[in-house]
């Protein structure tokens, strides 16, 4: 059974069991207390969209923001190529349920300093991330994404597996898939490696905040349980073409018979990061909230698996970086509106 059948299951078990709730005590047998959540959201719509990024970067340089990897100083005037293929966030998903779980806010401090839970479920599918690489532009020597030259990954009927250019992608592809894809163009096409990345999660948060009466915002950790999916493969383009990086998407859906499927992987495990949530506030009483426009953004550490070791995609950590905004995107959007009922 998958991960979304046991997630329907657990909502319905909540709302069938709303009739006996009492206020002090868990209404949900053999779960934490904290966990239970203390009332019920309608979105009028949500999208959710993420920046999936796949890197060999390594693991000890530490996270911040979507481009989350930078190099100790004593690196910064090495001339370095690194692998580090990300999503455009252009795939936005409507989010699986109108429905969502609410924590009332705890405060420290009047009603100024809060503490606040988050709870989100949802599942993303990511489709034709570029292989790339990035490296030194003009000297500067942090990994800043604006300092570093973008290079997309083509094999053409004159590339080499041994060049030189291609030797930070031998422990990613080997020779053999190298030349099925050498076998598999002519003098008018080549070939990219995308990457198709679907995650499913469940997570929580925990942050501080402030509640500054029609705004309200909130900061911290997460942890994030996931089922995970890549399918690295081979898209068919034309040689003649001039290519941005947003649109090689294009290639691999208009000839999506002539993609290659080079490996599929499947993992299971958890994540964890830090999120920053904001919300405006139009009502607020003791059982009924109304919030409109509220966006969340999840930094992530990483996937691991249940024994705590890190997820590897053939050498590449694996990131995805997921924003969720209520409302449907686009420009004139009005029905960023969620209706909280709190029964507890």
């Amino acid at each position: 059974m998958s991960m979304l059948k046991y997630v329907l299951a657990f909502f319905a078990f909540i709302v069938v069991s709303l009739a006996p709730v009492h206020a002090d005590e868990g209404y949900i047998p053999f779960f934490p207390d904290f966990l239970e959540p203390d009332g019920i959201g309608i979105r009028s719509s949500s999208i959710e969209y993420q920046n999936v990024i796949l890197t060999d970067i390594k693991l000890e340089y530490k996270i911040a923001g979507d481009f989350p990897l930078f190099e100790p100083k004593t690196h910064f005037n090495e001339n370095k190529e690194k692998i580090y293929s990300h999503s455009l966030s252009n795939e936005q998903n409507t989010s699986n349920s109108l429905f969502t779980f609410e924590y009332k806010n705890s405060y420290l401090y009047k009603k100024l300093i809060l503490t606040r839970k988050i709870f989100e479920i949802n599942n993303h599918y990511e489709k034709n991330i570029p292989l790339s690489k990035i490296k030194k532009n003009n000297g500067h020597g942090e990994f800043n994404y604006a300092d570093y030259l973008t290079e997309s990954l083509y094999i053409s009927d004159s590339s080499n597996y041994d060049e030189i250019n291609f030797q930070i992608y031998k422990d990613l592809i080997s020779e053999s898939e190298f030349n099925l894809l050498k076998n598999n163009i002519d003098s008018n096409t080549k070939r990219s490696v995308n990457f198709d990345v679907e995650t499913k999660y469940v997570v929580f948060g925990y942050g501080i905040g402030l509640d500054l009466w029609f705004i309200e915002f909130s900061y911290g950790p997460y942890l994030m349980l996931h089922e995970t999916g890549i399918e690295m493969k081979s898209c068919l383009v034309q040689t003649d073409k001039a290519i941005l990086y947003g649109d090689i998407g294009e290639h691999c859906n208009t000839n999506s018979e002539k993609n290659i499927i080079l490996l599929k992987k499947y993992y299971t495990g958890y994540s964890y990061g830090y999120y920053g949530t904001i919300s405006l506030v139009f009502f607020e009483s003791d059982n009924w909230k109304l919030t409109w426009g509220q966006i969340t953004k999840f930094n992530n550490y990483g996937l691991f698996d249940f024994n705590g070791r890190r997820i590897e995609f053939r050498g590449l950590n694996i990131y995805p970086n997921i924003i969720i905004k209520d409302g449907s995107g686009e420009p004139d959007d009005s029905t960023n509106l969620r209706l909280i009922y709190y029964f507890r």
